[in-house]
């Protein structure tokens, strides 16, 4: 039982638990260590004090999944392409027609494109370890810090005849936010399963 208990101290100080937690997997570690290794005890004998050791080294594996950072990437519609698309169409009809006017417009429409791809590819949501969710609209725009504790609720919504999903997010005293994760239905499992770990 070298090996659980050990990798239960390693993985305790990687992760971030509440300090009771750490002085019991300490706490084992250490009798394990002293009365086994020098024979000053019973433990080598004792059961009971195995299973305490291999249920921490379980405790500490599983609190370190659960508190480590997870990310959900946007997921682009076809009216995001569509609107790249005809952008991009603009600047190309005016840059052909050449005047001072057109030169001007498609430099303007030609940062747009850049903007509308740079937020396409890099907006996500990540849940951190401390309990919050970060939204990142890429990075020309500010992210937004929400603790999972103040979302109230999330909803699954669809946007008219379009048809664009997207998961809206209740939270605070009454604020609202649009989000388009990958995978809805792994996103609102996320923020209630960090929620009820919050709670505990």
């Amino acid at each position: 039982y070298f090996i659980p208990t050990t990798f239960s101290i390693v993985f305790l100080y990687r992760t971030h638990v509440n300090f009771l937690t750490k002085i019991f997997c300490f706490s084992l570690g250490f009798h394990y260590l002293c009365f086994t290794k020098i024979g000053c005890g019973s433990a080598k004998t004792n059961k009971k004090t195995s299973f305490f050791i291999c249920l921490c080294a379980h405790l500490s594996l599983s609190l370190s999944v659960e508190m480590t950072d997870r990310t959900f990437h946007y997921r682009a519609s076809f009216l995001n392409y569509a609107a790249i698309v005809a952008v991009g169409v603009a600047v190309l009809c005016a840059f052909w027609h050449r005047s001072a006017a057109n030169a001007v417009v498609g430099l303007m429409l030609m940062v747009a494109v850049v903007m509308m791809v740079e937020r396409v590819l890099h907006t996500a949501y990540t849940f951190t370890a401390d309990g919050r969710l970060v939204v990142s609209r890429g990075r020309f725009s500010r992210p937004i810090y929400i603790k999972v504790s103040d979302i109230v609720k999330a909803e699954r919504m669809r946007a008219g005849m379009l048809g664009v999903r997207y998961v809206l997010l209740t939270y605070g005293a009454g604020h609202t936010v649009s989000l388009q994760p990958v995978n809805e239905e792994a996103f609102i499992g996320e923020i209630k399963r960090r929620q009820t770990e919050i709670e505990r």
